[in-house]
């Protein structure tokens, strides 16, 4: 079982606008992977989707984040990390991923994927993730 940490964007593309971040969610759906998520991540998505560009109201958002919760495995870090990323917003999923011994971490975010890699854990995008399952 591949074991990943699903960055912010990807949870948003994949439900709100599909394609092949819909796909990662599947595999999850699936049991093809294993989700594992936080609860900051969990939060940092809330305060997303509360954005007014996404026209969602809190029962909507509520929906969301419960269905995410139901594909993932909750982990709290006992690791803080800092001073790997530009944006430290981004260390949250960092954390997640060595606490939950993640294989890869999934993201669009370039500064995350410029890393490639942190300890053992790749850092991958939605493709590089697609082609290992799919072959």
């Amino acid at each position: 079982m591949i074991h990943v940490v699903l960055d912010t964007n990807i949870y948003l593309s994949g439900f709100i606008f599909g394609g092949k971040t819909r796909k990662v969610i599947e595999y999850a759906i699936e049991s093809k992977i294993q989700v594992h998520i936080s609860n900051e991540i969990l939060n940092e998505i809330a305060t997303v989707l509360k954005r007014p560009k996404f026209g969602l109201n809190e029962r909507q958002i509520r929906f969301f984040l419960n269905e995410i919760e139901l594909l993932s495995e909750i982990c709290e870090p006992s690791e803080s990390i800092s001073n790997v990323c530009r944006d430290e917003k981004d260390h949250i999923i960092i954390e997640c991923a060595v606490e939950s011994k993640a294989n890869y971490i999934i993201t669009g975010d370039e500064d995350l994927l410029s890393l490639k890699k942190y300890r053992e854990i790749k850092i991958i995008n939605c493709n590089d993730l697609l082609t290992i399952i799919e072959t």
